[in-house]
C-alpha cells in the first residue's frame, strides 16, 4: 500500500500495488469533492453552506440526502426513489432507520450507548463492557437466548457462535483481515479501502466487526461508533458533531468528516474524537529501535515534521526521540508538538463534556486541581452558558484557580480548604440552599454562588481570603 497526503494530512492517495489507485480532492474545509479510481471519477459530492452533503453522483446515479433542523440525515433518495429514512430522538441519538436491508429500531442506555436493537420482530440485547476505554460487547442475546460472545485482551480475539470459535486477525489499525477456526484454519478474509469500505469478502462466517475493529450496523450499511453512525462510503458521520473544534488543527474543525480525513493514521471508536496512531502497523519503541541513528543527518526540523505527519504527537514520542538524540527538547519544533499534544488533550475533555460524556465534568474538575494554568483555558473555551452565571462572573472565575493558590490551608464557611500538587483549593457542597457552580455535582471543586453571583471565601475566622 502507498498513501499520499496534502498539505493538511488528508488522504488523496492510495495505491493498492498490483491493483487499484484511488484518489480523493476536497474543498477548502474538508467536504470530499471526489473520488477516483484509476484514472476514473467514480463519485462527486455536493454540499450546502453548512457542510451537508446534499447530492452525490455514484456511476450514473444520482443520490440525494435529506436532514434535520439538527443536522441528522432523516432521507436518503437514488434516482427520485427514497432508499433509506432515519428517526432520531430529542437526544439526537437513531432510533429507526428503514432501508433496502429491512426496518430497524434501536434502544440505548443513560450514556448513550447501544443496548439493543429491533429486526424483523427480532430483538438483539448487548451485554456491554462499560470498564474498557470504549464500551465493548461481550454477549449478544436474540429474543433472550444466547447468541454470541466475545473475548477481549487488549482488543477483540475471539467470538463464539453456535459453539464454533472464530479468532480474529487483524491489521494495525485494529481492522479485521481474517478470521481462523479453532483449528487454525483461514475461514475468511476481508478488505477494505482507506476509509473502511468494504471491497473485497471471503467466507461466510457470521462477524459484525470489521474496519478498525468496530461493529458493522448490515442494516445501515453503517459503523457504530457508540456517540455516532459512520457511513464508510462517504467517509462521513450521519450526524452532526457538537465539538467546536481545535483551532491549531483546521481539518478537526468540521462537523461530519471521520478521522479528520486521514483514515489511515487515525481512528474514532467515541464516534467524537480522532485517535492519532504513529504507523499503525508497529509500537513507538519498535518504530525508535529500527531508527538507524548514525544514518541520521537531517535537521531537527526536519525529523520532528515527519514526525507530525506521522500522527505521533504524543510527549512520551517525543521524549524517546530526544533520549535517542534525533531532537533537542528546547527546539521550537518539538515544543510545537508539545504544545499540539497539549491542546489535543483539551479537545477531547471539551468535546466529551459537550456531548455529556460519563465523568468528563469531574475530569475537568481534576485538571483544575492539577493544572490550573489549563484549566483556565479549557473554561475559556467551554464558554460561558456551560457555568450558569455572568459573563463578569465567569472571567473572574478563569483567574481564581491559580490565585486560590495564595490561601491558607483551614476550613472555609464553604467547604474544606486543602492542598494538592502544591496548590491550595476548596471543596464545597450546597450551603444553607444556595446554589453552586454546576451544581449537580456532588464532588469537585465547585464555587458557591447565592443570587447569581460567585460569593467569597472565608476561613474558620470569618476572615476574606478572596472576594470576588
Amino acid at each position: 500500500m502507498r498513501y499520499e497526503y496534502d498539505d493538511l494530512y488528508r488522504l488523496i492517495s492510495e495505491e493498492v500495488v498490483g491493483g487499484d489507485t484511488t484518489t480523493y480532492t476536497y474543498d477548502d474545509v474538508g467536504n470530499r469533492l471526489s473520488k477516483t479510481v484509476n484514472g476514473t471519477i467514480t463519485n462527486t459530492y455536493t454540499y450546502d453552506d453548512n457542510d451537508l452533503l446534499k447530492v452525490e453522483i455514484a456511476g450514473g446515479d444520482t443520490i440525494e440526502y435529506k436532514y434535520d433542523k439538527n443536522g441528522n440525515l432523516t432521507e436518503r433518495k437514488e434516482n427520485d426513489v427514497v432508499t433509506a429514512t432515519y428517526v432520531w430522538d430529542d437526544q439526537n441519538r437513531m432510533v429507526q432507520a428503514q432501508t433496502d436491508a429491512g426496518t430497524v429500531t434501536y434502544k440505548y442506555d443513560d450514556d448513550n450507548i447501544r443496548v439493543s436493537e429491533t429486526v424483523g420482530g427480532t430483538t438483539k440485547s448487548y451485554v456491554l463492557d462499560k470498564n474498557r476505554p470504549y464500551a465493548q460487547v461481550l454477549a449478544e442475546y436474540e429474543d433472550g437466548n444466547l447468541d454470541a460472545s466475545y473475548t477481549y485482551g487488549l482488543d477483540l480475539i475471539e467470538q463464539e457462535r453456535d459453539g464454533n470459535e472464530s479468532y480474529y486477525s487483524v491489521d494495525g489499525l485494529g481492522s479485521t483481515r481474517g478470521l481462523t477456526d479453532e483449528n487454525g484454519t483461514v475461514t475468511d478474509t476481508y478488505t477494505y479501502d482507506a476509509y473502511g469500505e468494504g471491497v473485497s469478502e471471503v467466507g461466510d462466517t457470521e462477524n459484525d466487526y470489521r474496519f478498525a475493529g468496530e461493529q458493522f450496523d448490515g442494516t445501515l450499511g453503517q459503523y457504530y461508533l457508540r456517540q455516532r453512525y459512520y457511513d464508510p462510503s462517504s467517509g462521513r458521520f450521519t450526524r452532526r458533531d457538537t465539538y467546536e473544534g481545535n483551532n491549531l488543527d483546521p481539518v478537526s474543525l468540521h462537523k461530519y468528516i471521520y478521522a479528520n480525513a486521514d483514515p489511515v493514521n487515525g481512528i474514532d471508536p467515541s464516534g467524537f474524537a480522532t485517535l492519532a496512531e504513529i504507523n499503525a502497523s508497529s509500537s513507538i519503541s519498535e518504530q525508535l529501535d529500527a531508527v538507524n541513528t548514525a544514518s541520521v543527518t537531517t535537521t531537527t526540523q526536519t525529523v520532528s515534521t515527519n514526525l507530525l505527519k506521522s500522527g505521533a504527537l504524543a510527549p512520551e514520542t517525543i521524549q524517546a526521540m530526544v533520549s535517542k538524540g534525533l531532537l533537542t527538547r528546547s527546539s521550537p519544533a518539538v515544543q510545537k508538538v508539545i504544545q499540539a499534544t497539549i491542546q489535543a488533550s483539551d479537545d477531547v475533555l471539551i468535546r466529551a463534556w459537550t456531548n455529556g460524556a460519563k465523568g468528563a465534568q469531574q475530569h475537568f474538575f481534576q485538571r483544575m486541581i492539577s493544572q490550573p494554568s489549563r484549566f483556565v483555558e479549557v473554561a475559556r473555551r467551554l464558554g460561558q452558558p456551560a457555568f450558569k452565571y455572568s459573563a463578569e462572573g465567569f472571567k473572574k472565575f478563569t483567574t481564581l484557580a491559580q490565585e486560590l493558590a495564595k490561601t491558607p490551608v483551614g476550613r472555609s464557611s464553604f467547604g474544606q480548604v486543602f492542598r494538592k500538587n502544591g496548590t491550595t483549593f476548596v471543596r464545597t457542597k450546597i450551603v444553607n440552599g444556595n446554589s453552586t457552580l454546576l451544581g449537580h455535582l456532588d464532588e469537585g471543586v465547585q464555587i458557591v454562588t447565592k443570587g447569581g453571583k460567585l460569593k467569597t471565601f472565608r476561613d474558620a475566622s470569618g476572615q476574606v481570603l478572596k472576594s470576588l
